[in-house]
């Protein structure tokens, strides 16, 4: 059995093998790099954000999970971080493990976990970012902080 590497782009995932290169249609997951993770961040209310790699068993088993959210979910932005292309980026971002999820929601992390999750644990993540109102929960930590 050849290995692919899967390399994503916008909609269009380039599945490579030693016979070269062929364009698949893929997901709405888009490939997001140091120089656009900041746009992306302050352009959408909800990121979620999977840090992975090539060589990660655990990535790609997490990677179809991750793009069924993504098409399930059209008003979250799904984005892909290869770390060995945004070494920087994943450093910044304190990622120590792959693959690693992250959801910012309002510009805010609200999530940050290493570990490829389970479908099942996926939706009822995206379901709790959905209903979370940041600010009510900053001020609740903070009126904690206080006390």
């Amino acid at each position: 059995m050849r290995r692919k590497t899967i390399l994503l782009t916008a909609d269009i995932a380039y599945a490579g093998n030693a016979a070269g290169w062929d364009a698949v249609i893929y997901s709405k997951a888009i490939a997001v790099t140091s120089q656009d993770f900041n746009q992306v961040v302050e352009s959408n209310d909800l990121v979620f954000v999977d840090f992975w790699a090539t060589w990660c068993g655990p990535c790609r088993a997490f990677g179809p999970t991750f793009e069924k959210a993504s098409e399930a979910n059209p008003d979250i932005y799904f984005a892909k971080v290869d770390i060995d292309q945004n070494p920087d980026l994943a450093s910044a971002a304190k990622v120590q493990a792959v693959p690693t999820l992250m959801v910012i929601k309002n510009q805010q992390i609200v999530f940050q976990q290493a570990g490829a999750l389970r479908a099942s644990d996926l939706d009822d993540l995206i379901a709790q970012a959905k209903e979370l109102d940041v600010n009510a929960a900053a001020a609740e930590e903070a009126t904690e902080q206080a006390q």
